[in-house]
């Protein structure tokens, strides 16, 4: 029964953590992406170069789905 205990608590902490790094990770700032991918399309001629598949509604552009 002492090991299950043990099993158990050590479950809810990796899981803690886990979510606890979730939380860090969305919390990590996309402002500069997002204004670098804007002054990329207002600036440039991307051609079939450019990987569309980050540009979605956000910039004013259709929904891209990538053909695997």
């Amino acid at each position: 029964m002492k090991k299950v205990g043990k099993g158990a608590i050590v479950l809810v902490v990796l899981l803690a953590g886990y979510l606890l790094l979730g939380l860090l990770a969305w919390l990590v700032p996309d402002r500069p992406v997002r204004h670098h991918i804007e002054q990329t399309l207002a600036s440039g001629d991307m051609g079939e170069d450019y990987p569309k598949a980050i540009m979605h509604d956000d910039y004013g552009l259709y929904p891209y789905t990538m053909d695997d």
